[in-house]
């Protein structure tokens, strides 16, 4: 035992000993001072890290470039061997987004009206496309506009779907259908599909992303433009908490009127019952009380003197 405890002191003693010479080699070495940058020293360095970032942002460009490359050629043999043609519009060209928005009084008309919005009004003649805001899920739903354009033929479901199937339904896209029907004059009607939601991982539809709305309205534009065709679509996020539905109409406008696009958004109202007897004088018919081109009645709220929905007015059809 007491071999032990000499040998522990000695090798704690050459430990100290040896901690203590390197502390004094440390102190006794000189210092090196490092000389300040000048300024075109700091100038270079800058320039060369700025030549780095470039450098790797290109090279992270060339990847995605390269690898959204390698995805759309696959969707397009995909296409080619289903026998695929895409109904979704083409981005509007640099020169037709940077045109300049019309002033307030160039711009085409905003109108705001009570019926369907499947029955377009005004314009009354002209080629008409209605536009159905939707998700990306393919799922065709059932109820407001989906059962209406449901109603007036299978093509505006089944490009849908098709779409979903085929990898080309994404957000900000605007898929344009003609419909089986036409308007009284004769001239088509076409269905506007705006992918402007996707579907929560709870399996509903997430709220309208006006990024996306705009990208597809823009699409849209350019379209009805080209083809002299007038929009008409309901009003958009009815009875959605928190919906800004100002925002939407702002994008109405920058997007359809000031590019001259005429367009109409439906306050959809269900036919009230009466209960008083046909012949009674307080039955109302056309001519008595009620607007025949709106189907609204006295007591109906009335677009304000700006074209807008009255206050009182809160039934409309969900987009």
């Amino acid at each position: 035992m007491t071999v032990a405890l000499v040998a522990d002191e000695s090798s704690g003693q050459s430990r100290r000993s040896g901690g203590a010479a390197a502390v004094a080699m440390a102190m006794a070495a000189p210092i090196r001072v490092r000389k300040p940058l000048t300024e075109e020293q700091k100038e270079a360095r800058a320039l060369a890290r700025a030549k780095r970032k470039r450098e790797e942002e290109e090279h992270e460009q060339r990847v995605r470039d390269a690898r959204e490359k390698r995805m759309l050629e696959e969707r397009q043999r995909k296409w080619d061997r289903a026998g695929y043609a895409s109904t979704n519009l083409a981005e509007p060209s640099e020169d037709e987004d940077e045109e300049e928005d019309l002033a307030d009084e160039d711009a085409a008309p905003l109108h705001y009206e009570f019926g369907d919005a499947t029955r377009p009004l005004r314009p009354a003649t002209g080629p008409a496309i209605i536009v159905h805001v939707v998700d990306n899920s393919g799922r065709w739903g059932h109820g407001g506009l989906f059962t209406s354009l449901a109603r007036m033929g299978p093509a505006a479901e089944s490009a849908y779907t098709t779409a979903h199937d085929m990898d080309d339904l994404h957000l900000g896209d605007a898929h344009v259908v003609a419909m089986d029907m036409s308007r009284p004059d004769g001239s088509p009607l076409y269905a506007a599909l705006i992918v402007a939601q996707r579907r929560t991982r709870a399996g509903m539809p997430s709220e309208i992303m006006l990024d996306a709305l705009g990208k597809g309205l823009a699409r849209l534009a350019a379209y009805a433009a080209q083809t002299g065709a007038s929009v008409h679509l309901p009003r958009i996020g009815h009875r959605t908490p928190n919906f800004n539905w100002y925002g939407v109409e702002r994008i109405l406008r920058k997007c359809l009127t000031a590019k001259r696009v005429p367009a109409a958004i439906y306050y959809f109202k269900a036919a009230r019952r009466s209960t008083a007897p046909v012949d009674s004088p307080d039955s109302k018919t056309p001519g008595d009380g009620q607007d025949p081109q709106h189907g609204r009645t006295d007591d109906e709220a009335a677009p304000g003197p700006d074209g807008s929905p009255g206050a009182d007015d809160t039934a409309a059809m969900d987009s």
